[in-house]
């Protein structure tokens, strides 16, 4: 399950309509962690650096585990899929197919 303060996170951004997508896209993206991928992805929603690095702050993406974190993870996913109406930048979405 998702971790609470992630759960909170996630529903204060999204919202109940946009919740389930969201929570789907990070656990298939990351299992809910923090860890950054080999290809410069972090946070839950594997925010990619190259593509990011001038709009959001990464040292906030790269944990710690934290609400606050968790928040402007959310917050950043929120906006980069367009308030969780465009999942495509994600390829759990768009190639693996799931998450719809």
């Amino acid at each position: 399950a998702m971790p609470g303060y992630l759960a909170r996170a996630t529903l204060k951004v999204f919202g109940p309509s946009k919740y389930a997508q969201a929570q789907c896209i990070a656990w298939y993206e990351n299992d809910y962690t923090w860890v950054i991928s080999g290809t410069g992805d972090y946070s839950p929603w594997q925010i990619n650096y190259a593509s990011w690095s001038g709009t959001f702050d990464f040292s906030r993406l790269d944990g710690p585990a934290t609400y606050s974190n968790a928040v402007y993870a959310a917050t950043a996913a929120y906006r980069i899929s367009s308030g969780g109406t465009n999942w495509n930048p994600w390829v759990v979405y768009w190639r693996d197919r799931v998450c719809h």
